[in-house]
C-alpha cells in the first residue's frame, strides 16, 4: 500500500460508522484494516481482462412458478 493507514483515519471511519472505539480498539483496527487494504491492493494487480462478469460463481437457475 502506498500510504500508511493512520489512527486518525480509523477514528474518522469509526465516527462515520457511529462506532465508539477505545484507544486499544483503534490501535488493533488500524493494523487489521491496513492488512485488508493491502490484500485488496494485491487483488487489484490481477489481470482479469479475459474474465467474463458474473453474478454468481455457480450456474444457478431459479425455477419460478
Amino acid at each position: 500500500m502506498a500510504a500508511k493507514l493512520t489512527e486518525t483515519e480509523v477514528r474518522r471511519v469509526a465516527k462515520l460508522s457511529r462506532l465508539e472505539l477505545t484507544d486499544a480498539e483503534v490501535a488493533r483496527f488500524t493494523s487489521q484494516l491496513a492488512e485488508v487494504l493491502d490484500y485488496i491492493a494485491k487483488l487489484n494487480e490481477l489481470d482479469v481482462d479475459d474474465v467474463a462478469p458474473m453474478a454468481h460463481a455457480l450456474d444457478v437457475v431459479n425455477v419460478m412458478r
